[in-house]
């Protein structure tokens, strides 16, 4: 595939007939030591069933200037004939050949059928705007669009795609994205009675986009990812705003809630419902603690509902209303229960309790194995016991594993409904999840 520069035309076939099945739809020519694009239409017409092309990792030195200024160079004139050659075309990768943009336009211009286009690594930048006719005229069927490794790209070149009717998946990792930002289109929104119809919006068909290794540094990057309407894939790994992507996981999956993919990894029903409960303690705790005094349910609502919160949380009051009171109990702090906690902690350490006897230090529940109360058994634990802790004491109790079981506690509903309330994740303490001295925990 490393065929020499400057064959003419009959040895330049002659190479090929020797080295390729004529009815290959698959090539990979990269490493080659051709100098130019025009070069490579030879192979195109020697392939008449190509559909991926893979020319990267070679230095093509044309450079056919502004395309869209109408005057087209000469040169620019043989690449595009060259590029026509590819008609049937689908995959083509140009990584590191020093392709500029719009070098890149006039050569998929000539291939109407290319679904997939790969232009990393060649210190693109200033990416122009690609308005709707552009955006039809170029990339009419382009699915996959990767940019990684273009270290002046920013979100700005991002956004100049919006367009692209087609496009599913955009990649742009390592580049120098700061923000992720999404408008929508006010002009367009009002001359339409639906606003929500998805096909009238930016990135209309877009469903994954990767960002990793860039400098996003705010958390409000993460709450326009629900602004887009079809995206559901991203990698946001090794961004300033996520110094530790294990610990940022629960917040990002959280505040994206249309996400089923992050970094790679597929997001379970029940990793959302424990991301967003952990999440929504926190805003709760948070907003509760600029009060000296607990807040009422329709004071906290208040809260939780104002521009400030809603500001810096979009979807804290959607979340609160989704998961209900039981995700709640006893988070709120004040603080005042601030202070007595303190308090509490140092008469503990003293050797002396507020309530005479110490049981502001430990938990007494009762563990129970089914559900009609068989194999009951008491015990005491620290406050601050973790659910994990307490399903290893189960296990140890009861002699057995407890695999894929869960712990939960039996409530009831305002119906005198009985029902059982899931304590998760492993990680949370009792305490955090609203569990007081003398509750009964089951093992499901």
């Amino acid at each position: 595939s490393s065929s020499s520069s400057s064959l003419n035309e009959e040895e330049g076939e002659e190479v090929l007939a020797k080295t390729f099945n004529a009815n290959a739809t698959h090539v990979d020519v990269s490493g080659n030591l051709m100098t130019s694009f025009v070069e490579l239409g030879k192979i195109g017409k020697y392939f008449r069933n190509l559909e991926i092309l893979d020319a990267s990792d070679a230095y093509y030195d044309e450079d056919v200037g502004d395309i869209e200024s109408g005057d087209a160079s000469a040169l620019a004139k043989e690449v595009a004939l060259a590029a026509s050659q590819f008609r049937n075309l689908k995959t083509l990768a140009l990584n590191k050949t020093r392709t500029s943009w719009a070098k890149a336009l006039l050569i998929i211009d000539q291939m109407p059928n290319l679904e997939e286009l790969r232009l990393d690594r060649n210190e693109l930048q200033n990416i122009a705007a690609v308005d709707e006719r552009a955006s039809r005229k170029y990339f009419p069927k382009v699915k996959v669009l990767s940019l990684d490794g273009n270290t002046c790209i920013k979100w700005d070149d991002l956004w100049a795609l919006r367009f692209l009717p087609s496009l599913e998946t955009l990649y742009a990792s390592d580049c120098s994205v700061e923000h992720i930002a999404y408008q929508d289109d006010d002009e367009n929104n009002n001359n339409n009675t639906n606003t929500n119809d998805d096909d009238k919006r930016f990135f209309r068909n877009l469903r994954g986009l990767f960002l990793g290794y860039n400098r996003v540094r705010s958390w409000q990057s993460v709450d326009v990812i629900d602004h887009f309407p079809r995206l559901e894939c991203v990698r946001l790994s090794h961004n300033p705003f996520c110094e530790n992507d294990s610990a940022s996981r629960h917040e990002i999956v959280a505040r994206a809630g249309k996400l089923l993919s992050l970094n790679a990894s597929e997001i379970t029903e029940r990793e959302r419902r424990e991301s967003e409960i952990r999440y929504l303690r926190n805003v709760v705790a948070e907003v509760s603690s600029s009060s000296s005094i607990r807040l009422e349910d329709k004071e906290l609502d208040a809260k939780m509902g104002s521009d400030e919160v809603l500001a810096k949380h979009p979807r804290a009051k959607a979340l609160k209303e989704m998961h209900g009171e039981r995700a709640l109990a006893g988070v709120q702090t004040t603080k005042t229960t601030q202070s007595q906690q303190q308090l509490e902690s140092r008469e503990s350490g003293n050797g002396t309790s507020t309530n005479g006897g110490g049981a502001s230090s430990s938990i007494s529940l009762a563990l129970t194995l089914t559900r009609e109360g068989k194999g009951s058994k008491d015990r005491t634990f620290p406050k601050n016991v973790t659910v994990a802790r307490v399903k290893t004491t189960c296990e140890k109790l009861f002699g057995m594993k407890l695999g894929t079981s869960t712990l939960a506690i039996r409530d009831r509903d305002e119906d005198e409904t009985e029902k059982y309330t899931e304590l998760e994740p492993d990680e949370d303490t009792l305490a955090y999840l609203g569990v007081e001295s003398g509750a009964e925990i089951f093992v499901l």
